[in-house]
């Protein structure tokens, strides 16, 4: 199969021009087309010395839509290096163009860019981010913060509570005992009973939004106070006695 770009073999630099349609260039810069595709698993990393540091890469070369044979050239560079290697920096495609490779996160935290391109091959790139956190520092979620009744009724005109329920994450675990807070933008539309829980053993709470008497669009907000984190949700109120 010939490509576009040079082939490297043992001997000298060749040009294979079977699908070339000049000589003038040591790539064809519209027919035929190279590409590559690339991934990273997992996709965010901890920093060094704070939990899994290590991300695998796998990527493959096309040429004109079908993978490239054994042999083509891969050059891999990081956008900032003070945060991590590349181990290798080039590498070569085997018999179904594919390639692998390893990022290390060394320092710190941030996000960087793995860069992928042909040398023999100006212009075909492709890259793809890797976020590297603090794993030494816990995060938390809330999931599935909403309101079971919504829209609902002024106060003295119909159904005027909605019961609030979330879940919190830990790690990415259901975390039980972590407190949760409630403010709502708006002390005329109502309030939240009570204005502060402790979630059970798998992370549930439940709270109930108690409007008044006057209309309009709540926007109710959980935080969790040990964390930083919140979450949104609104409900709806209406005068039903109209």
């Amino acid at each position: 199969m010939g490509y576009c770009f040079i082939t490297r073999k043992t001997g000298p630099r060749q040009l294979n021009h079977e699908y070339c349609p000049t000589s003038q260039h040591d790539c064809c810069t519209t027919n035929p087309k190279s590409s590559i595709f690339l991934s990273i698993n997992p996709s965010t990393l901890c920093s060094s010395n704070s939990g899994n540091n290590t991300g695998f890469i796998s990527g493959q070369v096309f040429i004109n839509g079908s993978p490239a044979e054994a042999g083509v050239i891969v050059s891999l560079s990081v956008s900032n290096p003070s945060l991590g290697i590349l181990i290798p920096t080039a590498t070569i495609t085997n018999a179904t163009g594919h390639f692998t490779a390893v990022f290390i996160a060394t320092n710190g935290t941030g996000t960087v860019s793995i860069i992928a391109t042909l040398p023999d091959c100006p212009g075909t790139i492709a890259s793809i981010p890797i976020t590297i956190t603090d794993c030494s520092q816990p995060t938390a979620t809330i999931n599935n913060f909403n309101a079971a009744q919504n829209p609902i009724c002024t106060a003295g005109t119909g159904g005027n509570t909605s019961n609030l329920s979330g879940q919190v994450f830990v790690n990415g675990s259901p975390a039980g005992g972590v407190t949760v807070q409630f403010q709502v933008n708006d002390n005329n539309l109502g309030s939240v009973n009570p204005s502060s829980v402790t979630t059970d053993t798998a992370g549930n709470f439940n709270a109930t939004f108690i409007a008044n008497s006057n209309t309009g669009i709540a926007n109710i907000t959980a935080t969790l106070p040990s964390y930083g984190t919140n979450a949104t949700t609104s409900i709806t109120i209406n005068n039903c006695g109209v």
